[in-house]
């Protein structure tokens, strides 16, 4: 069995019986798979960490994967031959996270540096603009509003104390303008529906509601869901106003679907833990479908229509160990949210 080490992460697309795309194997490594078929594996570099996507102005899509040392860009149109593009360099670091903002691409990192603006007006030819830097130096990951040009920067070190949420306003696009924080605790992820975000304050073991119906004024609502697992790490909505799956980073494996349509009183509606060994890491929603990046069992697919009773419909295991355990090593990222169908996985680097 190939130990942590000799295992190295990559790019991978796939599809299943409902049209995904996913990262897959090392080259003359095999894996378990089901409902899943890989489409084409990309090992060009040293290290990877997450992955976002997007559709260019010449109507083809394209993935961004976070390397340990910047950028790669993909055009993924013909998913079984991906082509890369150019390779952006960033400040060194395992962590990396990307959003896409009308036609520009934001870019943070625990290396520092602030945030990475880059223009992908001409998705052939995406140019790095300039950092903001004001308010930001390091950050673990961001979101954002595309409707209202807001991103939301967490886990930042540059006047914010603890590292809780940072709002830019980019309506100026290569211009951000801090308009607001909610620096209460330290947020490891997060993400929204409507004007509501769901916040995994990891080191607190606690998950909570953030109204930006005013986004200059952030305002906490409800009670803190404390979750007795430990390591609320991400989030992402199910979709009809009521459920939000929550991933816990630990050796548990456990996602939990919560139930947040009383603020005040967020209780459990589901619980899945096939792994007793291998952590959950991030989740992501597209139509009845959850995707996760389960570190050491790979992607996997969860059916969430009913989402008080989840069922798992696939996978593709891009990890041969399945006991290895803990946080890491595996599967980091799945985006599955480009219109083809095709779902785009990155394993981590440890």
């Amino acid at each position: 069995m190939p130990s942590c080490a000799e295992v190295r992460a990559s790019i991978c697309v796939l599809t299943t019986i409902c049209c995904l795309v996913i990262a897959g194997p090392a080259v003359g490594q095999v894996f378990d798979s089901d409902n899943v078929v890989l489409l084409a594996h990309e090992d060009r570099f040293a290290g990877y960490n997450d992955v976002w996507g997007f559709v260019g102005t010449d109507g083809h899509e394209y993935i961004i994967q976070g390397l340990t040392n910047g950028t790669a860009w993909w055009d993924v149109d013909d998913p079984t031959s991906p082509v890369l593009v150019k390779v952006i360099p960033g400040p060194g670091s395992i962590w990396r996270d990307m959003f896409v903002i009308g036609d520009y691409a934001y870019v943070g990192t625990e290396g520092g540096g602030g945030i990475q603006i880059v223009d992908i007006s001409d998705p052939t030819d995406p140019t790095y603009v300039t950092s903001y830097d004001a308010t930001v130096g390091n950050s673990h990951n961001i979101f954002g509003d595309v409707s209202r040009k807001l991103l939301f920067v967490v886990g930042g070190f540059q006047n914010t104390s603890n590292g809780g949420v940072q709002i830019l306003d980019v309506s100026n696009p290569t211009a951000p303008v801090e308009i607001a924080q909610w620096d209460n605790r330290y947020v490891h992820d997060m993400s929204i529906e409507g004007t509501i975000a769901h916040l995994n304050l990891i080191s607190n073991s606690r998950f909570r509601l953030l109204d930006l119906t005013a986004p200059s004024a952030p305002l906490a609502v409800g009670s803190n869901y404390i979750d007795p697992n430990g390591s609320p790490h991400a989030s992402w909505p199910v979709g009809d106003g009521i459920h939000v799956v929550m991933a816990e980073e630990n050796g548990g494996g456990h996602i939990k679907i919560l139930d947040v349509s009383t603020p005040s009183a967020i209780t459990v509606a589901a619980t899945v833990n096939p792994f007793p060994n291998a952590s959950m890491h991030n989740p992501h929603v597209e139509g009845d479908k959850c995707y996760c990046a389960w570190y050491a069992t790979g992607t996997r697919i969860l059916d969430v229509s009913t989402p008080t009773n989840p069922v798992e419909i696939g996978y593709l295991d891009t990890y041969p160990d399945h006991n290895a355990g803990g946080v890491g090593p595996g599967n980091w990222g799945t985006y599955p949210h480009l219109p083809s169908g095709i779902v785009a996985s990155n394993d981590g680097t440890y």
